[in-house]
């Protein structure tokens, strides 16, 4: 009976990049947009064989909101949600015209651990080009019980590396249990990297699974951050760019930021660049959404490009 299970099965897959316009930038991406006959086991052990940050596995979805159920893997482990992956797919399935154009736009809703997810997709010349989701259910970040001297030993830079525009680090679980450290400029961020043997005695520890550090690069109208996420926890060292915790960022500056938190109502965007320091530059675009003093939507987009295709075969 088991013999018979992976018998002369083949599936198709791509892969592309993600928050990028430019192949061998942002963050890699594998995506099986036809994985209906396969199991929770084989989708971990094809997401090791791909080894890429995530690898992401398209099937049916059996909820009447959404398109597609979109599961999502990293080497080590599925994760209920992430953001590099659901525009990754969104992108796969645009072009294999599993998401229609129309009119310049796609829409599809994936299914995934934290609910429903919308999706567009943007097209130019009949190529999708630039993809965003919607996130409209919200974590709430909380104080972290480490101390800025913990925080600092863990990634090898200084107390006075970390806090910055009267922000302190957070914890927030939102697809992962995040660590959001704020540091004090460029710099710190570029010296920063993991400290092995006290990383294992205090991230580790306290169960949290990233560590996302960012630093505000201007102070004009329009807002940039660089950042840097480590996710040794996930199979993921480092990671070019990281959708989740761009939406995170999204939670903690709508709770934090005091030019943010004080706005009723209105939009307020901004561009997130990491994987600098990889050799994949990325770049992610963030809008947050108030209503009534209060967060009610967050998106975040990127572009992509096309690397791959083939089959992956479990004959």
């Amino acid at each position: 009976m088991h013999s018979d299970k992976h018998k002369n099965r083949q599936f198709e897959f791509y892969t592309c990049d993600v928050f990028t316009n430019e192949r061998f930038g942002g963050n890699q991406l594998a995506v099986l947009p036809n994985a209906e006959n396969l199991d929770g086991t084989t989708m971990q052990k094809i997401s090791r064989e791909f080894n890429y940050s995530e690898t992401t596995f398209v099937t049916k979805s059996d909820k009447s909101a959404c398109d597609f159920k979109v599961r999502i893997f990293t080497p080590a482990e599925e994760l209920p949600f992430a953001g590099h992956p659901t525009l990754g797919t969104a992108f796969i399935l645009a072009i294999s015209q599993m998401v229609k154009d129309e009119n310049h736009i796609g829409e599809t809703t994936f299914e995934t651990g934290i609910g429903p997810v919308k999706v567009q997709v943007h097209y130019e010349n009949k190529k999708p080009v630039f993809m965003r989701f919607n996130i409209n259910t919200f974590a709430t970040p909380e104080k972290t019980s480490l101390s800025k001297y913990e925080i600092a030993s863990a990634i090898n830079l200084q107390k006075d590396d970390i806090g910055a525009f009267n922000l302190t680090p957070v914890k927030i679980n939102f697809g992962a249990v995040m660590l959001m450290v704020p540091l004090k400029n460029i710099a710190a961020l570029e010296k920063a990297n993991i400290n092995w043997q006290v990383w294992n005695g205090i991230i580790s520890s306290q169960n949290i699974k990233v560590v996302y550090l960012f630093t505000q690069n201007n102070k004009d109208e329009k807002r940039e951050y660089s950042s840097r996420m480590f996710a040794p926890e996930l199979g993921v060292n480092e990671d070019p760019a990281t959708g989740a915790a761009a939406a995170a960022l999204g939670m903690f500056l709508a709770r934090f930021d005091k030019d943010i938190c004080y706005l009723a109502h209105g939009n307020f965007e901004f561009t997130i660049y990491q994987g600098i320091q990889m050799g994949r530059p990325s770049r992610l675009e963030v809008s947050i959404t108030k209503e009534n003093g209060k967060l009610s939507s967050i998106d975040v987009g990127g572009g992509a490009v096309l690397v791959s295709k083939g089959m992956f075969l479990l004959d």
